[in-house]
């Protein structure tokens, strides 16, 4: 069958790339389900919501940054181009943040005190983070991938 013959009901919607399978559900997962298991695993117990300064506000904050970030993945899975670029900046800013706050600590008085394998996990966390953000722009602002969410519909999915 050929576009030419397809009826006009059914939107011409090319097969999801392996690339955007493989990141919505990485991006999902690793900056969306686990820091919310980890912040509401913190906030339980209450000796390190003490030592960390997690407060009832901060952990509601993370929840819903991991939220939407699982939201964004989820509907950029699905090929909503706008959600794809939500996705991108929503990532930006968690990997971002765990730069920042690995830079923070290395460049302070902590870092000293730290032995040499815990300061070298500091820059491996960085490199990481950066590493991660670098193959998601790479691929999400790739040829391929923007062909697949000009093609698709920007209807929410049926449930």
């Amino acid at each position: 069958m050929t576009v030419d013959h397809l009826p006009e009901s059914q939107p011409l919607v090319s097969k999801r790339p392996t690339g955007v399978w493989i990141l919505t559900l990485s991006d999902g997962l690793f900056a969306g389900v686990i820091p919310i298991v980890g912040i509401i695993l913190v906030f339980l117990h209450e000796e390190m919501r003490q030592i960390l300064g997690a407060s009832a506000g901060s952990t509601l904050l993370s929840v819903l940054f991991g939220l939407a970030v699982c939201y964004a993945a989820y509907r950029a899975w699905t090929g909503d181009d706008r959600f794809r670029k939500g996705l991108l900046i929503l990532i930006t800013l968690h990997w971002g943040f765990i730069i920042f706050n690995n830079i923070q600590i290395a460049v302070s008085d902590v870092a000293a005190q730290l032995e040499p394998s815990q300061r070298m996990k500091l820059y491996t966390n960085m490199g990481r983070a950066a590493i991660w953000l670098a193959i998601n722009y790479w691929y999400f602002l790739g040829s391929r991938p923007r062909a697949f969410y000009a093609s698709t519909t920007h209807a929410p999915p049926a449930p």
